[in-house]
């Protein structure tokens, strides 16, 4: 008997901690105490919001907000101004047209706030377990969504005047996060609940008619992307790894993970980095100049020039994240540490230049990759 599992996959982590989580999170929901906004911040358009996922299955999600200048930090955000948990699970923010939009996994729906004071405005329901918020242009937006089984993915084309879904565009098992290239969105498919058939897709969307124009192939588990400053879009793979019986290692059944150049005017490949080992990698991001990819590979963070032709073989840092992003602002990269996903987490700030550890502050219970970084 084989045992596969994909990285980043924090449903099958939950799977292990949930008997210990559960307990927690009863005990959570009782001694919970709201925090107050740190005084002289109340626009919370301006900084750095964090998505905490929440205890699973049945913790609340929280949203961190992190004030640059001040260094302050206002947990539990959304419960404290709106007098209501934001429920579980939260798996990523993102601020479009002064709003920003909180998307709630296991609960179904997408909470709009105004960015500034972070009110609530609406709440988009009847999802099926929702991913991630991309807007268009100031009338529409997309959300990717697993659908209720984990198994029948799709964008929700949301009409942002009436906040009513539109449209659905059906798509592979379990699109993520998105990235765009003039009038195409770019959407890596990994695979679901799925946990015996992944997938090596990438959807691409025409955004000007709403509908599916290809999928490209790439190696297994495509679980992130960004677009660089020339215009390429990136993907990190997985890969697969199986495991015998005695959890060593099925290197005949396994998959390498790489690092995917898509020439996007011409949807299709255009280079492939395979990594020299099976191993863990994903959480790919970008700094602001668009020039440099950072990313997770066997435990430890490594940094890519994107006119690298061959993969960079010297670690950047030492250890890995379950989340990070780069604050295009400070050019800073934020290392989201879930600690024993019981407890609350952390958020450690690097230096783009060497690697080097800033500064950590206390966020909610699991940090993901769920970042929005503002001005």
């Amino acid at each position: 008997m084989n045992f596969k599992k994909r990285y980043f996959d924090n449903r099958l982590l939950y799977l292990f901690i949930a008997l210990f989580v559960l307990a927690a999170s009863l005990q959570t929901a009782c001694n919970k105490e709201a925090e107050q906004p740190p005084e002289g911040s109340s626009d919370y358009g301006k900084g750095v919001l964090i998505c905490n996922e929440g205890l699973f299955p049945n913790g609340a999600g929280s949203i961190s907000f992190f004030n640059r200048q001040t260094k302050a930090v206002t947990n539990n955000l959304f419960e404290t101004v709106n007098n209501r948990p934001l429920g579980n699970t939260v798996q990523s923010v993102h601020t479009h047209n002064n709003q920003t939009f909180i998307v709630v996994s296991n609960a179904g729906r997408v909470e709009v706030v105004n960015a500034a004071n972070f009110t609530t405005l609406a709440t988009i329901e009847n999802l099926q377990l929702p991913r991630y918020f991309w807007g268009i242009n100031n009338n529409k937006a997309y959300i990717t969504q697993w659908g209720a089984n984990g198994l029948t993915g799709s964008v929700q084309v949301l009409n942002l005047q009436t906040m009513q879904v539109t449209k659905t565009v059906p798509l592979s098992k379990g699109p993520e996060m998105m990235a765009q290239a003039g009038n195409r969105i770019f959407i890596p498919c990994e695979g679901g609940y799925d946990f015996e058939n992944y997938d090596n897709r990438v959807a691409v969307i025409d955004v000007l008619v709403d509908e599916l124009l290809t999928y490209i192939e790439v190696p297994d588990y495509p679980n992130s992307i960004v677009t660089d400053a020339n215009g390429f879009v990136w993907v990190l793979c997985g890969g697969i790894i199986t495991y015998n019986p005695d959890w060593t290692v099925n290197e005949m059944q396994s998959t390498k993970g790489a690092l995917v150049k898509i020439d996007a005017a011409a949807n299709a490949v255009a280079t492939v980095l395979e990594f020299p080992q099976v191993a863990t990698s994903g959480n790919l991001t970008v700094n602001a100049a668009g020039t440099v990819l950072y990313y997770d590979y066997n435990g430890q963070i490594y940094a890519q020039s994107v006119t690298d032709n061959t993969l960079n073989t010297q670690p950047f840092i030492a250890h890995s994240y379950y989340g990070m992003a780069v604050d295009p602002q400070e050019n800073l990269l934020y290392g989201a540490d879930a600690k024993d996903y019981q407890s609350n987490g952390s958020i450690v700030r690097h230096r783009l230049t060497d690697g080097a550890p800033v500064d950590t502050f206390t966020v909610g219970v699991i940090p993901n990759s769920g970042f929005f970084f503002s001005e």
